[in-house]
């Protein structure tokens, strides 16, 4: 299963994976018969300590005599620690996160050294979509419009550097495929683990940012993200989650102090009587009764019925974003109790006004 070779590979692949073997097994299948046809290719798969060892079931795919290919398994820490982890075994030039719940290309690999050899070296993402097989299909449609709306930044307000390729802000990179020379990543001192579910990817992008790497999109070739959070329920709960590590993003990056107060705080911070115009006041108190436990079942309730007897509604529209906003906020409340003492970077961090300037007129 491990081929090492005298020779350290040009690229790394690395792939944080937590249960899901059959939606590993496809991605693997898919990197190995472009890795197979390449030298200095080496996969890299660190199980975050899955109930079932994944090696189990994926020890015959991986027994390819073509590719260097390997298993680390860890107690489980969550994404962050498992693609340090990842890359603490590495051997190659380049490291490539790649997420487990994606579908890549069978020029990935080539277009993310190519642009590298080319631009870099560089924090890379290539383009990605989003493959959503949602219940019900008015769900489904509500969610393919919005994921849309979230990849067209990348691009639409990037710098473009040459055909195919655009310089981006910090805050628009993903892990969902990554990536980086390892001589930058080490650098950076890797991902912070402080992040459980997200935000740790505009983190890293945010202090290569501030190290001086460049950071790249490229539409040169398009990944697929395979969703699975396929329904209104574990939609929230996945915004949820995010804004309560992007709390703590904001607050180690100093985002008020630097760029003002970003709309996610405005939209929901606490109500603030007597700044807060009426309406905005009016849609804080409606999002925190949506997430109260009784208030909650019955909106989902209410939700449901309208899909089974008027899916065509304009109503359910409303409702989805209405009911995400609302578990946005119920995330944002949870991360200010969270990370009340989280302190800026020092690099970010605001700097005191000196005394003797502040009486000079």
């Amino acid at each position: 299963m491990d081929h090492q070779s005298s020779s350290s590979p040009k690229l790394s692949v690395i792939i944080p994976a937590f249960g899901r073997p059959e939606r590993l097994r496809s991605l693997l299948e898919e990197l190995l018969s472009q890795a197979s046809l390449m030298e200095g290719i080496e996969i890299i798969v660190v199980d975050d300590g899955s109930p079932e060892p994944l090696e189990r079931s994926l020890r015959s795919i991986l027994d390819d005599p073509t590719v260097d290919a390997r298993i680390v398994r860890q107690i489980n820490g969550g994404p962050s620690i498992a693609r340090n982890q990842g890359a603490a075994t590495a051997r190659g030039e380049f490291l490539l996160f790649i997420d487990d719940d994606l579908s890549v290309p069978p020029d990935l690999l080539k277009c993310h050294i190519a642009v590298q050899e080319e631009f870099g070296p560089a924090l890379l993402n290539c383009e990605l979509t989003w493959q959503i097989e949602a219940d019900p299909e008015p769900f489904a449609v509500w969610y393919r419009e919005r994921t849309a709306e979230w990849g067209r930044s990348r691009s639409e307000d990037g710098k473009p550097v040459a055909e195919c390729v655009y310089e981006i802000a910090a805050p628009l990179a993903s892990t969902a495929n990554l990536s980086i020379s390892r001589a930058d990543f080490e650098r950076l001192d890797g991902f912070d683990a402080g992040y459980p579910y997200g935000c740790e990817d505009q983190d890293f992008a945010g202090r290569a940012d501030r190290a001086g790497v460049r950071i790249l999109f490229t539409t040169r070739t398009t990944a697929i993200h395979i969703e699975t959070h396929n329904t209104l329920r574990k939609l929230c709960r996945r915004q949820m989650l995010g804004a309560r590590d992007t709390v703590r993003f904001l607050k180690r990056f100093a985002v008020e102090h630097h760029v003002g107060l970003p709309d996610i705080a405005r939209y929901n911070n606490p109500i603030a009587w007597g700044t807060d115009r009426l309406n905005l006041a009016a849609k804080k108190s409606l999002r925190r009764m949506l997430t109260l436990p009784g208030v909650t079942a019955l909106a989902f309730g209410v939700i449901r019925s309208v899909e089974a007897v008027a899916p065509r509604s304009a109503f359910l529209l409303r409702a989805y974003d209405v009911m995400v906003g609302a578990f946005v906020q119920k995330g944002w409340r949870q991360g200010l109790r969270l990370h009340r003492d989280v302190e800026p970077l020092d690099d970010w961090k605001p700097r005191p006004v000196d005394s003797s300037l502040a009486s000079i007129k």
